[in-house]
């Protein structure tokens, strides 16, 4: 059975705006890739979409998330914070384990050396504003270490 990923999905959470870039794979070796800006309550249900699509249709398909992680320094200024990010990330888990999908996390670090590597292979960005771009890193990063390998 080929389990070349051909639909990928990355999302840059956040409390208020929620980066969403999808990918699907054209002809073998192009990415059609649509960023948008959610809110995480929208986010949650296009994903629960999202996936229910790709199952029920067998399609081979990745989501990916930042992860959120709390810095020495920032406990501070965290003190009574719910935490929204880190709430999302876990809705958005639990609707992946919904369907026997991975939630795949990746590290804030990738966005700069990603958008080098952006540059030098000529791939234009076509994510509009801060969240739509880095859901579009995270997505890029996965398909340039990764490419179709499940």
């Amino acid at each position: 059975m080929d389990r070349r990923i051909t639909d990928r999905l990355a999302v840059d959470p956040g409390d208020i705006h929620v980066g969403w870039c999808s990918g699907r794979l054209i002809g073998g070796e192009q990415w059609d890739v649509i960023c948008e800006e959610l809110t995480p309550e929208e986010c949650i249900r296009r994903l629960d979409t999202w996936l229910g699509l790709r199952v029920g249709m067998e399609l081979h398909h990745e989501v990916i998330a930042e992860e959120f992680v709390l810095y020495a320094g920032q406990d501070q200024r965290n003190v009574g914070n719910r935490m929204k990010t880190s709430e999302l990330i876990g809705k958005m888990e639990f609707v992946c384990q919904l369907y026997g999908t991975e939630l795949l996390r990746q590290p804030a670090s990738i966005k700069k050396p990603t958008r080098a590597q952006l540059r030098g292979r000529g791939i234009k960005q076509v994510g509009h504003g801060t969240h739509q771009r880095d859901a579009e890193l995270h997505f890029w990063y996965r398909t340039l270490r990764h490419g179709t390998a499940a």
